[in-house]
């Protein structure tokens, strides 16, 4: 990679990365207000680092896999296998939740969609193109989890100024 384009991609990573950490800790910091703070068990702790790391694996790994044939040959999978994972862990994790969070099933079918597309021929088969693809996807799919997860929490729990039984 020429050293403009470093730069470049450099300042942009940067330039995304301090206002998603400034944005956690704000959205922490207020649901920590609003609602108190919960400190997950061990188990809860072990389990969501395994979950972790076995997405970023399942991410990166074809990922990386799918970046080498293509500078080594000048071609990819004709697959984007990430969309697959994804749809796998996104499916893993809505059992993990307990089954109830229906937006995560909606999201690894857009998933699989689209890696049965990949299949069809429908996008490229470069390896840029499955990158832009999955990180676009990832990008949607972290947003809209967030969103309404939060629209779920703040509905389910009282704020602490809330009477007990308000809807009864």
């Amino acid at each position: 990679m020429p050293p403009g384009q470093l730069l470049l991609v450099a300042v942009f990573v940067i330039g995304t990365f301090i206002p998603a950490v400034l944005a956690y800790r704000f959205i922490a910091g207020w649901y920590g207000k609003r609602f108190g703070n919960v400190e997950p068990t061990s188990h809860q702790r072990r389990v969501s680092s395994l979950v972790g790391v076995g997405a970023a694996l399942l991410t990166v790994l074809p990922l990386s896999l799918g970046q080498s044939s293509w500078e080594v040959y000048n071609q990819t999978w004709l697959v984007n296998v990430v969309m697959f994972t994804m749809a796998l862990w996104l499916v893993s994790f809505w059992w993990y939740l307990g089954r109830s969070l229906s937006h995560y099933l909606a999201l690894a079918a857009i998933a699989l969609a689209l890696g049965l597309a990949s299949i069809g021929g429908l996008p490229l088969d470069t390896w840029p193109w499955h990158l832009r693809e999955a990180t676009l996807f990832l990008a949607v799919a972290f947003i809209t989890c967030g969103l309404l997860d939060h629209r779920r929490l703040t509905r389910s729990l009282l704020s602490p100024g809330d009477p007990v039984g308000q809807e009864s």
